[in-house]
């Protein structure tokens, strides 16, 4: 009898599993607006450690195909580095395409041109909202603090389907 009841609680998990993951991949499918981006990091620089922090609105877009798996992105805001006391804004433009998977609380896309892998974790998953999490590898340029540095910066989007 205990055997049955394991077997049987087994089956269950694996279903909701299953019907989890496959709810986030019908989710999925169209374009996704991101209304906030909260970003922070940090970046070495000749004058010390510097923060790259704020929360920037209307950033870009995610589009998935589910019947394809195919997906395109863009991130698009201007990084905010405290320098003493002042700001400095350094544009940031990430764009890319690939292919897509997920699991019920992960969403991977492979970069068809760099073949890199970017995990998203799905803190909510609802029909017209989702926020994730992820660290982003963004290259900060500037002429005035000479930086051409990635910094690995986390990263919290907050979408909403268009």
């Amino acid at each position: 009898m205990k055997k049955l009841l394991f077997l049987m609680g087994t089956v269950a998990v694996l279903f909701s599993s299953c019907s989890k993951e496959k709810q986030l991949a019908n989710r999925l499918d169209g374009e996704w607006n991101i209304t906030q981006l909260d970003y922070s990091g940090k970046i070495s620089t000749p004058i010390g450690l510097l923060n790259v922090a704020n929360t920037a609105y209307n950033s870009g877009f995610l589009k998935f195909d589910n019947g394809s798996k195919k997906s395109s992105y863009q991130l698009v805001f201007d990084a905010e580095v405290l320098v003493f006391s002042d700001t400095l804004r350094v544009p940031v433009n990430l764009v890319g395409s690939g292919t897509f998977r997920n699991t019920k609380d992960k969403v991977i896309i492979t970069d068809d041109s760099t073949a890199e892998v970017r995990e998203f974790e799905v803190i909510t998953n609802d029909k017209t909202r989702q926020v994730w999490t992820t660290i982003f590898p963004v290259v900060l340029r500037d002429t005035v603090l000479n930086l051409n540095q990635t910094v690995n910066t986390n990263l919290k989007l907050y979408l909403n389907k268009k």
